[in-house]
């Protein structure tokens, strides 16, 4: 009989952090079964690494444009030119991030950290040392630490 062991998903987050976990899709199913049908369910072949995506207001920089939009807001109305020329450089910000992002994960799986926050997610190892990470219901991975 096969026993399966709980695995901290915080432990797994930080593992792909530091860029030590490799993962490839067991299946991944949407609404629209055709489409589901013509990518083969999402399943890899092969690990690829795991990086996570960083927050839109990770940066500094997208931090401090969010807080001139909000001041901007309080001071002229949301509908004003100030506040709309602030929300034009958030926005322009927050795309020069996720574009400089995409650039350096080129053949690497992209996750987000609610991916392991999920309130419906789970992970757990088999007796054959084979971790599986449960997003949600249709979104499953087999996932490896490595050195």
């Amino acid at each position: 009989m096969a026993t399966c062991t709980t695995i901290n998903r915080g432990k797994l987050l930080r593992a792909a952090q530091k860029g030590k976990l490799w993962a490839k899709c067991n299946f991944h199913y949407t609404d629209d079964y055709a489409y589901d049908a013509a990518v083969n369910y999402g399943r890899m072949a092969d690990f690829l690494q795991v990086v996570i995506r960083p927050e839109d207001n990770d940066s500094e920089t997208v931090a401090a444009l969010c807080r001139k939009h909000e001041e901007a807001n309080k001071l002229y109305g949301w509908r004003s030119a100030e506040a709309n020329l602030a929300m034009a450089e958030l926005s322009k910000a927050r795309s020069d991030q996720r574009r400089a992002f995409d650039a350096t994960t080129a053949g690497k799986l992209v996750m987000h950290q609610f991916d392991f926050k999920s309130k419906s997610g789970r992970a757990y190892q088999d007796d054959n040392g084979r971790i599986t990470l449960c997003v949600h219901s249709n979104l499953v991975y087999t996932v490896e630490i490595r050195a």
